[in-house]
């Protein structure tokens, strides 16, 4: 019963997950980053935010390796689109 009431993560498979996270997040930032540099500034923040939308909710429902994976990686991708500038970008309309 314990178990089923549980919402958070052992820190051990939080430090499992984090070594398999580096590559999948360094080839996902590239993703978001080349995203966000082509497509245009909201682009990158969609393409960041659905994973993370989803993994979120994977990772609430199923507490399993492959979904914190997942979300840290997804975390990630939301670093590479964020840009302190897009609050600049987005009251005066002038890029960078």
């Amino acid at each position: 019963m314990y178990l089923a009431l549980r919402r958070w993560a052992r820190p051990r498979q939080t430090a499992i997950a984090l070594p398999l996270v580096l590559p999948a997040a360094t080839v996902w930032t590239a993703l978001v980053s080349s995203c966000r540099a082509e497509a245009g500034i909201p682009a990158g923040y969609v393409v960041a935010v659905g994973p993370l939308a989803y993994f979120v909710l994977a990772d609430a429902r199923s507490h399993r390796l492959v979904a914190r994976v997942g979300l840290l990686t997804s975390i990630a991708g939301i670093g590479a689109a964020f840009s302190p500038f897009d609050i600049v970008t987005l009251f005066t309309g002038v890029t960078q």
